[in-house]
């Protein structure tokens, strides 16, 4: 029987060792990556599913289908259209099951009820979502007069966590507005539109002073007959005047005339 040596022995065995340990820190090596392959993959599952719920969420809020009375139509809709010789027609509907929607369409059916049989104006609206406030404006023209058209607005700012109109003092709140301010704003873009008619030759200044201008633009008051509307968080107010006089000056003036910026956003008050 032949003698192992010693030496040779000892160093195969110490070569055994280590592969052995070798092997060992693999199997370890694969195990610690096989768990962060397992956690990653965990994670990923987890953010998709909260991506989903959370999307599903934002979804549902979106189209407020809670709180909708008819959920397969928009939160506002036309409910009644027409066009006659041009001149169209579109009546809104606000639906919502809760509040006071339901006296908000009583009062834009009594808004506009003088006009529905005429052929000669025009009914249109429109309506923006600016965090929890719906803001909902009708316009009416009316061209069947004998002298020149007129100009009427209705505005309704709903609160749609709880259906309730927001009175004027709650949105000068919001926005940390006052009615001064509003006042002030409203005379100085009346101011602008008086020099801008001396600029491009709709005015004379020295036949017609700005109490003679507004005069023509049928304004006897900043304040009266002006409709709060809110768009991508802005505040505006909407106000009627004559932009038909014998100055032939209606060319001059558009629909986004009517419109005054009040405030760029609301204030955070927390």
């Amino acid at each position: 029987m032949l003698m192992k040596d010693p030496i040779q022995e000892k160093k195969k065995n110490a070569r055994a060792k280590k592969r052995l340990e070798a092997i060992e820190r693999e199997e370890k090596s694969y195990k610690n990556s096989t768990n962060k392959v397992i956690i990653a993959i965990a994670v990923a599952v987890f953010l998709i599913i909260f991506i989903l719920i959370y999307g599903f969420s934002k979804t549902k809020d979106l189209n407020y289908n809670d709180i909708k009375e008819n959920k397969g139509k928009e939160i506002v809709y036309t409910r009644y259209t027409k066009n006659t010789n041009g001149y169209q027609v579109d009546i809104p509907y606000v639906n919502m099951n809760i509040g006071v929607a339901s006296g908000v369409n009583q009062d834009i059916s009594l808004f506009v009820e003088d006009f529905m049989d005429s052929n000669k104006a025009l009914i249109t609206y429109k309506y923006s979502i600016s965090g929890h406030i719906l803001s909902l404006i009708v316009q009416i023209v009316d061209y069947d007069t004998k002298t020149a058209p007129n100009t009427y607005f209705r505005s309704y700012n709903l609160n749609l966590t709880n259906g309730d109109l927001l009175s004027e003092q709650a949105l000068l709140d919001y926005y940390s507005v006052t009615k001064d301010q509003v006042e002030r704003i409203i005379e100085n873009q009346f101011r602008d539109y008086y020099k801008n008619e001396i600029e491009e030759g709709y005015i004379n200044e020295d036949e017609c002073d700005y109490e003679c201008f507004l005069k023509y633009r049928d304004l006897n008051g900043y304040m009266e007959n002006i409709n709060y509307y809110i768009d991508s968080s802005k505040l505006y107010v909407y106000k009627p005047f004559q932009v038909y006089s014998i100055l032939g000056e209606e060319d001059y003036y558009k629909d986004s005339d009517f419109e005054f910026l009040i405030a760029q956003e609301p204030i955070d008050t927390d």
